[in-house]
């Protein structure tokens, strides 16, 4: 249960949260394609400076495929792109539903670290399951980092976003499973929470019913 005692705007992070992600299995589907050393690149905590590119919109799909191919020219950009996006699961519709309650009472944010090749493929996973984009209307307003060019846990990407959506900090709450963010964030001067999946946290189970 989290306390929302004075506060009036809720910042969702989105992989993880909201969409359901597993970062290993696009590890294993570059591992058979070859890509041996795919872990030193990237992982949810750390990533090299192709994924910090990729995800703050500086370099496009043709130049980030250009890019893994350098380390491993074996494979295509079909084979990249592919893997790539093979992390992202599905939208439960619960938690959807959880949102929309949330957003009678409360400004609701979506901030995600995210880049052009997953959202074009979550945003349409989302409309063939429900035939329909059912993630981005529940939101006051959408951040997604590769469009306005900052990442979380950068400092800049907290005070773009709150400058942005004209809300104050000290009431303003963020969750993410990424414990790096919730630190930027707190350091930032916002009210966190850190979604604890390894625990089995999910947002359905974190909100009091008096709140919808």
């Amino acid at each position: 249960m989290i306390n929302l005692s004075g506060i009036k705007n809720i910042i969702f992070d989105l992989g993880g949260v909201i969409l359901n992600i597993d970062y290993d299995k696009t590890a294993q589907e570059f591992k058979k394609l070859g890509f041996d050393s795919f872990d030193d690149f990237y992982s949810q905590k750390e990533q090299t400076s192709i994924f910090n590119e990729l995800e703050t919109g500086k370099i496009n799909t043709e130049t980030f495929i250009k890019k893994i191919q350098y380390y491993a020219p074996k494979l295509s950009a079909e084979n990249i792109i592919d893997a790539w996006n093979a992390m992202l699961l599905d939208l439960p519709i619960a938690r959807i539903e959880l949102i929309q309650k949330l957003s009678n009472t409360y400004n609701i944010y979506l901030l995600s670290n995210t880049n052009v090749i997953h959202y074009q493929s979550f945003i349409s996973r989302i409309n063939q399951q429900y035939k329909q984009d059912v993630l981005t209307p529940c939101f006051k307003k959408v951040y997604f980092s590769h469009e306005i060019g900052h990442r979380k846990p950068d400092e800049s990407c907290f005070e773009y976003v709150l400058s942005d959506a004209k809300i104050n900090a000290n009431d303003t709450l963020f969750l993410d499973d990424s414990i790096q963010h919730v630190k930027g964030a707190q350091n930032y001067g916002i009210n966190t929470h850190f979604v604890d999946l390894k625990n089995g946290e999910d947002i359905l189970t974190l909100f009091p019913d008096t709140t919808l």
